[in-house]
């Protein structure tokens, strides 16, 4: 099956919810984006809704589905917040160091506690190989109950408790593999004290075990090696973005409605929102180094960024993220 053909399912199966539960697709698209040229459409999350809905009911032990049922049943309470990120933020990224000594749980002020990120297709390929539909993250609360708001063909979608006594770190990813299946990787960590670094590895471990396990009995759809480094890719990316949002919240931009809804002639016509956008404004900074003397420039490099897990306020009590940022080094400004 190639790519277009599985989009073209996704199509199909839109097109069936959109005619037979209008108001699922009401409650799972609140808002219908234009999305920025070089992003996939995320028009289709009610159609990955609907069906990890029914897994988690049907099969409660696929782990994937049903930690995906849970962050995409989380975003619904915030209205399904999608953000696409602009390429040339996720380079500098992509050179940028975590601060992995960062508790998530007590010390990280989250932008949002559940969102979608989506990643231009250019970028994606170039730096996962591979085609990535979005990636979403969410905070869990313990003991948080989110309640059913819908019913699928299996009957209502069940309501799901959060375990606790700690707060989870949700993480969950749609990529199109290399056989143009629609893939999910989806895991949920509790966050009981630990560090960001140390929250990675239980992800990448958890994941490099469950690539192991699906490997033998399905050798043509899994490859450890390549599934494996797509998602730890992934996961530091999704970490670095959200990171950056809270440093940075002037580089978000939120879309506002295009188009309002338009009742005509018996006919309904959606409103259009522009997307919401992370680095619209943002541009690498290019630094020349000013050399002095007779001695030959150096080589030009690029210096990489790096994030601070800064405390400030009485007794350093609070915490704030701080971004320095890749520059190449040994350029001149032309």
């Amino acid at each position: 099956m190639t790519h277009a053909e599985c989009f073209e399912k996704l199509d199909g199966s839109l097109a069936l919810l959109e005619e037979n539960r209008p108001e699922f697709i009401k409650l799972a698209r609140p808002r219908r984006i234009l999305p920025p040229s070089g992003f996939h459409n995320p028009k289709h999350y009610p159609v990955s809704l609907y069906s990890n809905a029914m897994m988690a009911t049907i099969a409660p032990d696929d782990k994937t589905a049903t930690v995906g049922y849970i962050i995409q049943r989380k975003l619904l309470d915030y209205q399904v917040p999608t953000y696409f990120v602009t390429e040339a933020l996720l380079n500098d990224l992509v050179l940028t160091e975590p601060p992995k000594d960062l508790r998530l749980n007590e010390e990280f002020k989250w932008p949002m506690p559940a969102l979608t990120l989506m990643l231009p297709k250019t970028f994606s390929k170039r730096y996962c190989g591979a085609e990535v539909i979005n990636v979403s993250l969410a905070r869990l609360e313990p003991d948080e109950k989110l309640p059913s708001l819908f019913a699928t063909d299996a009957g209502p979608a069940e309501a799901i408790l959060v375990p606790g006594p700690y707060p989870r770190l949700g993480f969950h990813a749609e990529v199109m593999d290399r056989t143009g299946l629609l893939s999910a990787y989806g895991q949920s960590q509790p966050m009981k004290g630990q560090t960001i670094g140390e929250l990675m590895q239980d992800e990448l471990a958890y994941h490099g075990q469950f690539m192991d396990e699906m490997l033998k009995p399905q050798p043509d759809f899994f490859d450890p090696k390549t599934d494996g480094e797509i998602v730890a890719k992934l996961i530091a990316i999704a970490f670095k973005v959200l990171l950056v949002m809270a440093a940075r919240p002037g580089l978000v931009t939120n879309g506002v409605c295009q188009r309002e809804a338009k009742q005509k002639k018996g006919v309904f016509r959606e409103a259009l929102w522009q997307p919401n956008l992370v680095g619209a404004s943002y541009a690498s900074k290019v630094k020349a180094a000013h050399q002095g003397g007779t001695h030959e420039s150096p080589r030009i490099h690029w210096r990489r960024g790096h994030m601070r897990n800064q405390a400030y306020g009485p007794g350093r009590a609070d915490h704030r993220i701080m971004w320095i940022e890749p520059s190449l080094i040994g350029a001149t400004e032309e």
